[in-house]
């Protein structure tokens, strides 16, 4: 059984002593600590929200820009195909002119030629005609 006397009032002060320095040097400097603590990540959190938020945007920003970028490079491209091709009818429209040039100048000089031939065989012709015709008379 408990016995009331003065140990029991000593031992009381002693554990109110004990309760008031452990509060006042152990608990209220760690809750003041743990609430720093939670302060400072919640301000860590808030901040980290920001920073997501923005690295958001900012992925954003440079998926469009990529995507403005390729758009603008197809446009490049398709026109410079088109120049390219543009570049090649005229190449090809160029030197098929120069070819039916060439073609007419061949077409005239062999006409020419043809002409040529046929006089000189005509001559020719007429100079053995009178040779054929003088051996079957019988003249020298």
């Amino acid at each position: 059984m408990i016995e009331v006397n003065w140990t029991f009032f000593l031992q009381l002060a002693n554990f109110l002593v004990l309760v008031y320095l452990l509060n006042r040097f152990l608990f209220k400097p760690i809750m003041e600590n743990v609430e720093k603590r939670d302060e400072k990540l919640k301000a860590l959190s808030e901040e980290t929200a920001i920073l997501n938020d923005k690295a958001d945007k900012l992925l954003e920003e440079y998926e469009k820009s990529l995507e403005e970028t390729k758009k603008s490079t197809h446009e490049m491209l398709h026109k410079a195909r088109q120049d390219a091709n543009a570049e090649q009818e005229k190449i090809i429209g160029k030197a098929r002119a120069e070819f039916s040039v060439q073609v007419g100048k061949a077409n005239e000089d062999i006409k020419k030629y043809a002409q040529t031939a046929s006089e000189e065989l005509k001559k020719e012709a007429s100079a053995i005609s009178k040779v054929m015709i003088s051996k079957i008379v019988g003249e020298n």
